[in-house]
């Protein structure tokens, strides 16, 4: 078997689900980021992550520190006030002056 083929065999694996989540959770922020009725989103978020709370404080809030700007004020203020958690993650995604 070819080195290459060992490569590609391997790289087939199926995400875990933990990473799958924080790429649906970050997908929902995304394209939702320039909403000005949050509400519908939030509660996508939370319904999307289900019982793991802790995912999506982390993705929310690190979304919202990384995204912040004027044009996501309004997501990003209802991300954290809304998502506990999600304030102390997204100090963590903001920019170190």
């Amino acid at each position: 078997m070819s080195v290459r083929r060992r490569i590609l065999r391997g790289m087939s694996r199926s995400l875990d689900p933990d990473t799958h989540m924080s790429i649906r959770l970050s997908a929902i922020c995304g394209r939702n980021r320039y909403t000005r009725d949050p509400a519908p989103v939030i509660a996508e978020l939370i319904a999307a992550a289900g019982a793991r709370t802790d995912l999506l404080a982390r993705e929310a809030g690190r979304w919202a520190g990384h995204y912040e700007d004027q044009h996501t004020a309004t997501l990003v203020a209802a991300i954290l006030d809304g998502i506990p958690g999600a304030l102390e993650q997204a100090r963590w995604a903001r920019p170190q002056p």
